[in-house]
């Protein structure tokens, strides 16, 4: 097999475990999961043959449509740096959840996405990201996810927000404000959110750096729009680079970027 053709083959079964991961309980038709990852019906069904066989896609009773099979949730029990991750971030996200009186999330990014780790419920609960963990969101998209690519290299940035115009567009967004909003946090050090994607509520997130210079971490603090004055946004950014400075190292607490031409 030529190695083009391999690599097709894995991003599409890539493809179709984020689009089941989307999904309920009761499945999608292959029909539907063609529209969605833009394939052929043919080079799907032969994808979904052979994630059956290794338990990670099963059939929904009457065979017509398809879910994440028992392999996934097997494997995502499994010890992994992202559960070491959550494990010590947990205690973190508590702590301010509950000296904040918001609802906490922390975020990582993967490849174009944002993905929620884990959430700790606070006084205000977040309708938006009432999924909690597990939930995949284009970098860009909410303040957690425009925190993670405010820190990314300028090239990279704008390779990003070109990636996921189309689908900030079928969430509603405008991509422009996703830039402004990107920049916005690339200047300030840290993102924030004001009823851009749930009128009524809105966020502030901070992003981590970590040892290596790199962030590919972030924390979010959600409330009520009406409770984020720019005292409570000062208040929200300072108490998180505080337990980011306890946790870690001082040095690693996040700084503003140069600007970029």
């Amino acid at each position: 097999m030529r190695s083009s053709e391999s690599s097709s083959n894995a991003e599409r079964a890539a493809l179709v475990l984020l689009a089941l991961g989307d999904v309920g309980l009761g499945g999608i038709a292959l029909k539907d999961l063609a529209a969605r990852t833009g394939d052929a019906k043919s080079a799907l069904h032969r994808t979904l043959v052979a994630l059956m066989r290794h338990g990670f896609i099963e059939q929904v009773e009457g065979g017509r449509n398809y879910r994440l099979g028992s392999a996934v949730y097997a494997l995502s029990r499994r010890q992994s740096s992202a559960s070491e991750k959550v494990k010590l971030w947990r205690p973190v996200l508590m702590e301010l959840g509950e000296r904040l009186s918001c609802t906490m999330f922390l975020m990582e990014r993967i490849g174009l996405d944002g993905v929620v780790l884990d959430m700790h419920i606070g006084a205000t609960p977040v309708p938006i990201l009432a999924e909690g963990p597990g939930r995949r969101i284009p970098l860009g998209y909410g303040p957690g996810a425009v925190a993670l690519l405010s820190r990314q290299e300028a090239e990279e940035r704008e390779a990003i927000l070109a990636a996921n115009d189309e689908r900030y567009r079928e969430r509603g967004i405008d991509p422009a404000l996703v830039r402004f909003r990107v920049e916005e946090a690339a200047a300030a050090g840290f993102a924030r959110s004001s009823g851009d994607i749930h009128a009524g509520y809105g966020g502030v997130s901070v992003p981590v750096i970590n040892r290596n210079g790199m962030t590919d971490t972030a924390i979010t603090a959600s409330t009520l729009t009406q409770r984020l004055t720019e005292e409570a946004i000062a208040e929200i950014v300072a108490a998180v680079n505080e337990a980011v400075a306890r946790l870690m190292a001082p040095a690693l607490v996040v700084q503003p970027m140069e600007a970029t031409d």
